[in-house]
């Protein structure tokens, strides 16, 4: 390049293009590295400051904390890209970076999109680039994705770029080693700095998951938004803001899923799998046991091998939309009074617009032993899947809920199975929740199950905080906060 003058980089040869990603990466984790740092500093100040305030406050501990519920919202901003620099420099390093990777399937490709540089892919696996990615990419606020909807629509721009090249590829649906400080990729290659990768207890390099990964769970998410979404897109709206919200979200979400499509059509032509996680449960599970005898390991490695394929179906079947339409009702439901009192109201907009996105993050942050099953259309329907029973409405919530005891607890191997449903001025109420697993009402579980149904907690607002009698406090049909 430094030969000629007159050499743009943008038409440039295959190793200007690499020299120019390098460039363009270097000064991005510089970037990165001083604002991360800046925010880490930050958060530890709101925490510190945090620990001095009252930690109980009259609504108890848990459900309806205001000041919880303050204090945390300003951690997570702090641990956010809240500075418009570096959102800015965000948005500027990807488009740029966007016009210097390879682009085979263009109308004119030259010889450097179709024969890159073998060193781009480690290049971008060895910055920042890859950990900015997935920060983005494991975000489950919905309103966050609308508040920084161009720098998802670069990303989305940026993935789709690194799908059309196999050198690219690898960086989405390879596992990447986990990196406990750099020095950025600048310093590193001019031999000015380290990059410590984290090791475990035998030494191992700790293998992070590939981003592919977390961007199957943000299609979810995106999924879980639309479905609910669309009922109320062609309602008429008291609050414009609100509608406005639901409509940006939901056009972005739909902007996500196409580009999971190109990503699954990309990723299927270099022959790579589209998740770990699309096996059946069944053949995963032959498979395990075939590894577990052909090797000659000790159990430890056995249960953590069956272990691992438990999480992994747990997390495929743990939240899914579902139509109902086989008519039945919901005698033996414990809140069917409130289904048929809610039945024609309507939940305000804003409430319905919190609903939606808390459902979109609860389908991907499940833990393994719980399932959730959402009607997308009917209240008055009833569906059993594994352990789980659900339905969803956007004016009334009602579920059946089945949680498998943890190891290594007094409940282990046990299934409890619940009634939840969430009145129509949720969130500002709390959720209704009844105990069935209760042998007929002959066994008490637990100090807050009891063997009549009613399930005590301050997450429920069953309590303020306080030593109460919890005899006088019945979690049914009646129950009044």
């Amino acid at each position: 390049m430094r030969k000629n003058s007159n050499c743009k980089i943008l038409e440039c040869c295959a190793e200007g293009r690499a020299i120019a990603i390098f460039e363009i990466l270097g000064g991005f984790d510089q970037q990165y590295i001083v604002e991360q740092s800046a925010s880490q500093s930050r958060a530890a100040k709101i925490a510190q400051n945090a620990q001095k305030g009252p930690s109980v406050g009259p609504g108890g501990t848990g459900y309806g904390m205001n000041n919880h519920r303050q204090s945390t919202n300003k951690v997570s901003q702090a641990n956010t890209p809240a500075s418009s620099t570096l959102e800015n420099n965000i948005i500027s390093s990807i488009k740029v970076l966007i016009d210097l990777l390879p682009a085979p399937y263009c109308d004119n490709p030259k010889g450097f999109d179709l024969l890159p540089h073998p060193s781009i892919g480690h290049l971008i696996s060895l910055s920042q680039l890859p950990i900015v990615l997935g920060g983005l990419l494991r975000n489950d606020s919905v309103t966050d994705w609308i508040s920084r909807k161009e720098t998802y629509n670069t990303m989305l721009s940026l993935l789709r770029r690194m799908a059309d090249c196999e050198l690219t590829i690898r960086c989405l649906i390879g596992q990447r080693c986990e990196a406990v400080t750099s020095c950025g990729i600048q310093e590193w290659m001019w031999q000015s700095g380290d990059i410590v990768w984290s090791q475990g207890s035998a030494g191992e390099l700790e293998i992070s998951p590939p981003l592919y990964t977390y961007f199957k769970k943000l299609t979810k998410q995106s999924e879980s938004f639309l479905t609910g979404a669309m009922s109320m897109l062609g309602e008429e709206q008291d609050q414009a803001d609100v509608e406005e919200t639901i409509i940006q979200a939901a056009s972005l979400c739909g902007d996500i899923i196409a580009a999971r499509d190109d990503l699954e059509r990309a990723i299927s032509i270099f022959g790579e799998p589209s998740s770990t996680l699309s096996t059946n449960p069944e053949t995963q599970l032959k498979k395990s046991s075939s590894r577990i005898k052909s090797r000659k390991g000790k159990a430890p490695a056995h249960a953590i091998e069956f272990n691992q394929v438990y999480a992994e179906t747990c997390e495929r079947l743990a939240f899914e939309y579902v139509s109902l339409s086989d008519g039945r009702s919901y005698l033996s439901y414990n809140y069917a009074q409130e289904l048929e009192k809610t039945q024609t109201s309507t939940r305000l907009p804003q409430n319905r617009l919190h609903l939606l996105k808390e459902l979109a993050t609860t389908s991907t942050s499940l833990p393994a032993g719980i399932w959730v099953r959402v009607d997308e259309v009917r209240n008055d329907a009833m569906w059993a899947t594994l352990f789980i029973l659900e339905t969803w409405k956007a004016d009334s919530i009602s579920s059946k809920v089945m949680i498998a005891g943890p190891d290594g607890t007094p409940y282990a191997g046990g299934l409890f199975e619940f009634d939840c449903f969430l009145p129509l001025d949720y969130p500002n109420r709390s959720p209704l929740m009844h105990l069935r697993t209760t042998g007929g009402g002959t066994v008490r579980f637990n100090p807050n199950l009891y063997n009549c149904g009613k399930v005590c907690l301050s997450l429920l607002g069953t309590w303020a905080g306080r030593q109460v009698n919890c005899d006088c406090i019945r979690l049914d049909s009646h129950n009044e906060f």
